[in-house]
């Protein structure tokens, strides 16, 4: 049996690990563990452990730095690295290390077998050579590396036709194409693929093949320095399946983020004077740019950020915030439609939440809440009286008090709360003119639509069709 160490600092974690895998049938047993790096290094020293399973984030001392300071001492020891942290900087760093397996909580069964599997074939291998393909990375990028070097990697480099990186996602074996120069685990049914270019269309060929696999291809490089940002490159393109939606082989393409950087711009004024057609512009705007050549996951990242700081600017706190890397953003939405929408929504909600007034200057605490709860609910048959039952208030009393505080009667208000809704669907959707009076809160239509005509100006249709009307009216 192969005895390993379990390092975590939460106890409960620990125990799971221990009872719940069937760590006998893998030929292993688990004949102690620690909650720290620290405490780690010492029990290693004395147990001589074959395999450490730790995690990354621990007081006093990392998974990381307990692999890093380990390798030194223990080099024959095997590291399996579990975190809840879904990012390929952490599995890069450990696979720097040289570790045998990247596993995310929770374990699922089979990722936990075939790193165990894995595992049991190195400790079976220990007199062959280790091959540490992002160390050969690390070496290209410091300017250390030359073909002879790679080759003690298995990495063989091709100085006449170049290399690609490809960055495969889905389930595949590749095993099964003789093109590559080496394979390299980012995670779970993801890899990097390095290979000759003149090896490219053959190999292209043959993964697409493949059902639902995405592939991200990264340019040509001729310098080996240039291999570890070729790797950033297919890392990048391997997403434009978030892009577009759809699983395929993706190249990378460069484009500026300066058009980007200019609607995001005009977003934010539009916001600012709380121009409800505007914002509903520069989101379609940005959805047909995000359709274009050579835009890619960076620049929905930053389209993200940016108009999430926008919106906690206005005070949008809870639904919105900072993303820190790609797989979060991908791991929250679906597409970039679906982001583009749902950010749309908090943008058209931070309008329409006070848009015919200044909320703050309501001074009349019944009303601020009112105000609230027409903005949650205007769709529903609300009335006057409906309301005064609800906040246990006179009709009359709350007649005067609404007009006064907010400077237009209840009915007014509650219209022009309900058209401007209707302006945001006629213009970001293919919903009927029928469909959309309904949704806003209008059971008859024929009510509905001359009521927009008189108060825009315009019919519903054309104001769909481009004619803005009077829309300071609902202001």
């Amino acid at each position: 049996m192969y005895k390993v160490l379990i390092v975590d600092d939460e106890t409960w974690v620990v125990e799971n690990y221990r009872m719940g895998i069937d760590w006998a049938a893998h030929g292993f047993e688990v004949v102690d563990v620690a909650n720290n790096g620290i405490e780690a290094l010492e029990k290693i020293k004395t147990i001589h452990p074959d395999l450490v399973m730790t995690d990354i984030r621990m007081p006093m001392m990392g998974g990381l730095e307990l692999i890093r300071l380990a390798r030194k001492q223990y080099p024959d020891v095997e590291f399996v690295v579990i975190s809840g942290y879904a990012e390929f900087s952490y599995a890069q760093k450990a696979l720097n290390y040289g570790v045998a397996g990247y596993c995310l909580k929770p374990i699922e069964e089979a990722d936990i077998q075939l790193v165990l599997s894995n595992v049991k074939n190195r400790l079976q291998s220990r007199n062959n050579k280790m091959v540490d393909y992002f160390a050969a990375l690390e070496e290209m990028a410091a300017g250390e590396a030359d073909a002879d070097l790679l080759s003690e990697y298995g990495m063989h480099w091709d100085k006449n036709a170049g290399m690609r990186v490809l960055v495969c996602v889905g389930k595949w074996k590749e095993s099964f194409s003789g093109f590559w120069s080496a394979v390299v685990p980012l995670g779970v049914d993801r890899k990097a693929c390095f290979l000759s270019d003149r090896y490219l269309a053959n190999a292209l060929n043959e993964l697409e093949q493949i059902p639902d696999l995405v592939v991200g291809v990264s340019r040509k490089v001729n310098d080996i320095g240039l291999v570890n940002n070729a790797l950033v490159e297919a890392q990048i393109s391997a997403h434009q399946s978030f892009m577009t939606g759809s699983a395929g082989i993706y190249h990378y393409q460069a484009a500026s983020r300066g058009h980007l950087r200019e609607i995001i711009g005009r977003l934010s004024a539009a916001m600012g004077k709380r121009e409800t057609v505007a914002v509903l512009d520069a989101f379609e705007e940005m959805e047909t740019l995000f359709c274009g050549e050579g835009y890619n996951i960076r620049h929905a990242f930053y389209a993200y950020n940016m108009i999430s700081d926008m919106l906690f600017q206005h005070g949008v706190e809870d639904d919105c915030y900072d993303m820190v890397n790609y797989q979060e953003l991908t791991s929250l939405y679906s597409s970039v439609k679906e982001m583009l929408s749902i950010l749309q929504e908090h943008c058209l909600g931070v309008i329409n939440y006070g848009s015919e007034l200044d909320v703050q200057a309501v001074n009349n605490d019944v009303v601020r809440e009112i105000l609230k709860y027409l903005h949650d609910n205007y769709y529903q048959d609300i009335s006057l009286r409906d309301l005064a039952d609800r906040y246990f208030l006179n009709p009359s009393y709350l007649c005067r008090t609404f007009k006064k505080q907010v400077g237009k009667p209840f009915t007014v208000y509650l219209a022009n709360l309900r058209l401007r809704h209707a302006c945001e669907l006629l213009r970001a959707t293919s919903m009927s003119v029928y469909e959309i009076a309904e949704r806003c809160g209008y059971k008859d239509y024929f009510y509905f639509a001359r009521l927009f005509k008189r108060t825009l100006g315009v019919t519903p249709s054309q104001f769909r069709g481009g004619e803005n009307g009077a829309m300071q009216a609902l202001n």
